[in-house]
């Protein structure tokens, strides 16, 4: 009889005993699941230390560029680019470019603005500074010294900064004082022992587990973009592994290289150490619980919402006593809402309502001081009633929310926004079942107190101008006004402030500013309501309001109302640049809100032309609020443009199809029939 080996070697079959054929089966099962596992094992052990291999690479190109090997270090850097994950991926990519801006042709673009056909050795010794590759720093700020000697300070300041990061203090330290000196700082001396000092304090804190933390905590939570940064805070975790004694202190330091591998993009090395503390702490609930709603949670930023929902229920299921429950039970019915499957999203806020959740529980940063869970749930209930439009049961479940299960907070400016914003929801409630006396009242008693927002104040005096009562309206502010001023006087406030600065303090005064833009658009003075346009605020690439872009938008709005008259002056202030923001924003933003017919032309000419990409967004932006017409315009942007209008065009189209419906607009109030004096 022939073996097995054999009879396979020959192609013929061989029979063996069932009890025979079962054990190598099992055999074989086996076999195949260990092989499996020492494969997985393997690549989760690579993925741990990845970084320390990109980090080597980084360095050794950055040795070759010192070495005027600028081919070979390109080699690398491109072996890394098309090798590594994409967080990696992408600094390789920045680092060539950094690279090519530098170095002569043929890799330098000589249409870039970097471009030196002699390269340029002060970006070069850049280059090998932020590769970590010191030596090949301060062998490129020399050359740099000699082809442009009245930089000299400055090159000495870097070759001083890369031997203190070499690890040569004293000889960094003795360049750096002669460079004070030169520049006849005071108390060089003081500031040199001060370095000294504090050289010696971090490295007495990297020797227990509680200060490395620290440190690394300070190192990358203090938003430097720097690869070489986040890797020397990676190695000095690293260093920390072998002082590791509870599940506790592992948690809160791999936690800690999870987030400095989330600042580099390594999505996979980030799961492989979740893995590995997965695997060392098992049968700790909280650990595995608080590991499960990390990974639901960037399921969900990557837009991968079902997943997210499976494993956000998996954590409500398996960990129903952790501390995690409250915050997967709430993002459950926050999915489901976002789905528009209001039913179920009511069902689970009401889990979370019913549960045993601590509304009290620390929230996730400095501005979320608790969670909150109830009070959340119950607004919820409340938006997803009015988004089902039963008015009524979103008017009793915002009342729950304000009456039962209050917001609470030890922040002052997080109490108070929160307030605001309840109010301004039970507002949309009432006026959506027609009390508009009610919604009214509630404004007019905030006006008296603690002020409206923007959008509070623009929606009050939309509502009077509905009643056709705005000069009701205008006489409250000022009894208001001389109400505040009166009681500030009798308690001796703001006796030493000018009195314009008073009066800008008083709590109407974002409703006496939005009356004053009003009353520009009602005398037509375009002239005024363009200045306001092109104030100064924070940066926008969508129009979405911010604390600072209420005028704007406001004189955007009234400009809007202008029609063909507005549109041309508009028109006529501006013209269409090719370069830079070009116009200011928010006049894009009241040209796309103007019906004019002779405003989607304009705003298409000035579209097609911007490469900022603020400008283009905001371009597009406008463009969108043209209906039909404009979608076209933006679609046809999709397909041919480039760059940022490109991109633009892209994610707005991606935008209108997920965008929810318009919601039903309240009845308007009868003329004559809103409050006309202050509530007692």
């Amino acid at each position: 009889m022939l073996s097995v080996e054999a009879s396979l070697r020959h192609g013929r079959a061989c029979r063996l005993p069932p009890m025979v054929s079962a054990v190598v089966a099992i055999g074989v099962v086996l076999a195949g699941a260990s092989w499996c596992y020492a494969r997985h094992a393997k690549d989760n052990n690579a993925a741990l230390y990845r970084w320390k291999e990109v980090r080597a690479s980084f360095q050794k190109a950055g040795r070759l560029i010192g070495g005027e090997r600028l081919e070979e270090a390109r080699e690398i850097l491109l072996s890394v680019k098309q090798s590594s994950p994409k967080g990696y991926a992408q600094r390789a990519d920045w680092h060539l470019a950094w690279l090519d801006s530098a170095i002569p042709a043929p890799h330098a673009d000589p249409e870039s603005p970097f471009y030196d056909p002699n390269g340029r050795p002060e970006e070069l010794a850049m280059v090998c500074f932020k590769l970590e590759a010191y030596e090949a720093a301060i062998h490129w700020t020399k050359k740099a010294s000699q082809t442009d000697p009245a930089r000299a300070k400055t090159h000495a300041g870097i070759v001083a900064r890369c031997l203190y990061e070499m690890r040569k203090i004293e000889s960094g330290l003795e360049l750096y004082r002669a460079l004070l000196r030169k520049a006849s700082v005071p108390d060089v001396e003081q500031r040199i022992e001060e370095i000294r000092q504090s050289r010696r304090q971090r490295e007495e804190k990297s020797k227990d587990l509680e200060s490395i933390l620290g440190l690394a905590h300070k190192g990358y939570s203090q938003g430097y973009s720097s690869d070489r940064r986040y890797f020397r805070v990676l190695e000095l975790l690293e260093s920390a592994l072998p002082m590791v004694r509870t599940n506790n202190e592992r948690q809160r330091l791999y936690g800690h290289i999870c987030k400095c591998l989330y600042k580099v993009g390594d999505e996979e090395g980030r799961t492989a150490w979740e893995n590995r503390l997965l695997q060392e702490t098992k049968g700790d609930v909280e650990i595995a619980a608080t590991v499960s709603v990390d990974r639901a949670q960037r399921a969900y930023y990557a837009k991968r919402y079902d997943d997210a929902l499976r494993r956000y229920r998996d954590v409500c299921k398996r960990f129903p006593a952790s501390s995690q429950f409250g915050t997967a039970q709430f993002n459950v019915a926050v999915i489901l809402k976002e789905q528009k499957e209001y039913d179920q999203a009511i069902t689970e806020y009401h889990k979370l309502i019913d549960s045993q959740v601590n509304d009290r529980d620390p929230g996730g940063n400095i501005m979320v001081v608790f969670r909150n869970y109830r009070h959340r749930a119950a607004l919820g209930i409340s938006n997803c009633y009015l988004e089902q439009r039963q008015y009524e049961k979103a008017l009793e479940y915002a009342y729950l929310a304000r009456d039962k299960h209050k917001y609470q907070s030890s922040c002052g400016t997080c109490f108070e926004g929160a307030g605001a914003s309840l109010q301004y929801h039970i507002e949309t409630c009432l006026l959506h079942l027609g009390r508009h006396t009610e919604a009214v009242q509630m404004g007019l008693q905030d006006l008296k107190q603690t002020g409206l927002g923007a959008g509070r104040a623009s929606r009050l005096i939309s509502l009077y101008e509905g009643a056709v009562q705005v000069e009701d309206l205008v006489r409250m502010v000022g009894a208001a006004d001389a109400a505040t001023l009166a009681m500030y006087k009798e308690k001796g406030y703001y006796q030493d402030m000018p009195p314009q600065k008073v009066r800008e303090s008083l709590p109407s005064a974002v409703l006496r500013e939005l009356l004053h833009i009003r009353n520009f658009g009602q005398r037509r003075d375009y002239d005024a309501l363009i200045t306001i346009c092109e104030s100064p605020a924070s940066a926008t690439d969508d129009f979405s309001p911010s604390w600072d872009r209420w005028p704007q938008v406001a004189a955007g709005d009234a400009l809007a109302r202008g029609g063909d008259e507005a549109a041309t002056a508009i028109t006529s202030h501006v013209e269409v640049t090719e370069e830079g923001l070009g116009v200011p924003v928010w006049l894009v933003y009241a040209l796309g809100k103007n019906p004019s017919a002779k405003t989607l032309p304009w705003l298409e000419a000035h579209a097609w032309k911007r490469t900022n990409w603020y400008a283009a967004s905001c371009a597009v932006h406008a463009i969108s609020y043209k209906g039909e017409s404009g979608r076209r315009i933006i679609e046809q942007m999709a397909r041919k443009g480039e760059g940022n209008l490109k991109l633009a065009a892209e994610r707005l189209l991606t935008s209108l199809a997920d965008a929810a419906a318009e919601p039903d607009k309240w009845p308007n109030p009868e003329p004559g029939s809103l409050p006309k004096r202050l509530p007692q």
